[in-house]
């Protein structure tokens, strides 16, 4: 109610703001003072302007003119007390009723009243007098035209009361009674949407009371709860008239009635709906899980797919995943079986190979044995670095060694080659005392010296030099390195090292029976299968290195960082 009644009081002063301009406008004009001027100068009996046309042309052009499109007005008129006047409208007129009623004295009455004072006079709804046969009511705005000296007569602005409800917007339904009083508290205007509440003689104080109108603001609209109606008033400097609503309060209980009921039952209509959403969805979706659960049953161990419903997008969803969970089943079933292939073939392997080192080292003791009692020392020694060699291998091959382990089997291996090569073999071995008992895999440091024979010096004339080193950094556990200043790695060894690095994982695949398959003249078996060893051990934290040495020759490294970067 706040709200409709500062917009209503908003719209009434704009149009009297409106008003204001468009009369100011008429009244400054001196061409219209000059032709009102010689109008009620005229000893004519007639209306002056009937006689006179460019005088009513010139009048009627100004109005025109100065007519406001925004105020919607139905008629404008200008006349003087002779009953000389000119309007300018939609309405139809009389002219002898229009005569006749200027002549009257109720209008000589108004004329001495309106020009009495320089505002605009408003005219509650009444009968137009200038054409009796129409039924609908009219409000009218009156100002006098005049300059400082002489009264020349009076501007009407007539609009219809549906018009002008229209313009202050008021409403058009329910019982809401909208009353407009003038600056002296006396009613001008009763909406004709009344209820009947108030009389409408009533003033705005008796309808208000005293004590509210002396304390109320002027600026915002303020509400009084009465025993049946609600009131909201307000009065603003730039408006004359104080706006009052008034609306029964079984109005509004009953508007709150109203909306309560429909909240009521939309809420239920909603409920009803989502029940039968919920159980036509949960019926369809029930329908779908059972002809899915139909067609899983149906899955064999020969048969690892399920029959595609193309009638239902889920279903061709469900389908697709079904199928792969049961690909990937097929896949690691597979993956399976060629596991514990390899790992029956291995352990025959294994027991076939414990025949052969078992019977040489027992060879070589015989041997050794026999040198020994012909005195021939160096038999007995070379037997005896041998069979230290084989005991390595056979004792405790799936449990860890120590690095002193593995370097003095490393050393023992370098040993014999050199009683080989003899003066054409030149070695070193470095070894920091901090890592000697860090725990390796068995045989990954021996593999990678003798690469060295099998790679760098094939083609290289000696004397050959190999310089071993195992320490620990900053970056790294332990970290082996095998330099030798031989002819390098072949490049398709070194390709084919990456591509085994790069397609390497720990799933138990083709990984490791592809490297057994290859042959030893391929080259670069022996590092490969210890970085394959190393990385199931320590994953990626090991790593390895094949880079050139200066002036020729390679370096090997091979270590287990600290941590992952």
């Amino acid at each position: 109610m706040e709200e409709l009644t500062l917009k209503i009081s908003k719209q009434a002063a704009l149009i009297y703001s409106q008003l204001n301009h468009t009369s100011f406008q008429i009244i400054n004009t001196s061409e219209l003072h000059v032709t009102m001027q010689k109008a009620g100068e005229s000893k004519e009996k007639v209306n002056y302007f009937a006689r006179h046309t460019d005088a009513e042309r010139l009048v009627k052009n100004y109005l025109s003119i100065y007519k406001s499109p925004g105020l919607n007005l139905s008629r404008i008129s200008i006349y003087n007390n002779r009953g000389d006047y000119v309007s300018l409208g939609e309405l139809r007129e009389n002219t002898d009723t229009i005569r006749s009623y200027l002549l009257s004295d109720k209008f000589n009455s108004l004329y001495t009243h309106f020009t009495e004072n320089d505002n605009i006079n408003f005219i509650s709804p009444h009968k137009d007098p200038y054409y009796t046969d129409e039924n609908e009511e009219m409000v009218s705005f009156y100002r006098v035209l005049r300059n400082e000296v002489e009264t020349f007569g009076l501007i009407e602005f007539q609009q219809t009361v549906s018009k002008f409800e229209e313009t202050l917007g008021l409403p058009y339904t329910g019982k809401t009674e909208v009353i407009l009083f003038d600056k002296n508290g006396q009613p001008v205007y009763m909406g004709r949407t009344s209820s009947g509440a108030a009389n409408p003689y009533v003033t705005l104080k008796q309808l208000l009371g005293t004590e509210v109108l002396d304390e109320s603001a002027v600026s915002n609209p303020e509400s009084i709860i009465g025993s049946d109606h609600i009131l909201t008033f307000i009065r603003t400097p730039s408006n004359p008239w104080t706006v009052v609503l008034v609306i029964p309060k079984s109005d509004i209980l009953s508007s709150i009635k109203l909306v309560g009921r429909l909240i009521v039952i939309v809420s239920i209509s909603f409920i009803i709906l989502t029940l039968i959403m919920n159980f036509v969805i949960a019926k369809q979706f029930t329908k779908k899980i059972r002809r899915t659960v139909d067609m899983i049953r149906q899955v064999r161990l020969d048969n690892l797919t399920i029959p595609l419903d193309k009638t239902d997008d889920e279903m061709v969803q469900i389908h697709n995943a079904f199928n792969s969970i049961f690909e990937r089943l097929k896949i690691s079933m597979e993956i399976e079986v060629h596991a514990r292939s390899r790992e029956t073939k291995a352990r025959l392997y294994t027991l076939e190979s414990q025949v052969n080192p078992h019977f040489l080292y027992n060879v070589l003791s015989v041997i050794g044995s026999v040198g020994e009692e012909a005195g021939v020392d160096k038999v007995a020694e070379l037997c005896e670095k041998l069979g230290s060699m084989f005991r390595y291998t056979l004792q405790n091959p799936d449990k860890e060694v120590t690095i002193r382990d593995e370097m003095t089997y490393s050393r023992l291996y370098l040993e014999l080659m050199k009683v080989r090569y003899e003066d054409h073999l030149k070695y070193r071995v470095e070894i920091e005392e901090a890592i000697l008992f860090h725990k390796v895999p068995r045989l990954i440091f021996q593999p990678i010296i003798e690469n060295c024979f099998h790679h760098a010096f094939q083609t290289c004339h000696p004397p050959w030099e190999i310089h071993v080193s195992i320490k620990q950094t900053p970056e790294y556990c332990w970290l082996f390195e095998v330099k030798d200043w031989g002819d390098g790695f072949d490049p398709k060894v070194i390709a084919k090292l990456q591509l085994s690095n790069d397609h390497f994982d720990f799933s138990g695949s083709d990984n490791i029976s592809n490297t057994e398959e290859t042959s030893e003249n391929d080259g670069g078996v022996g590092l490969i299968n210890t970085i394959m060893r190393m990385k199931l051990t320590y994953g990626d934290l090991v790593f390895y290195e094949i880079s050139p040495n200066h002036p020729k020759g390679s370096i090997v490294r091979i270590g287990v960082k600290k941590d992952l970067p």
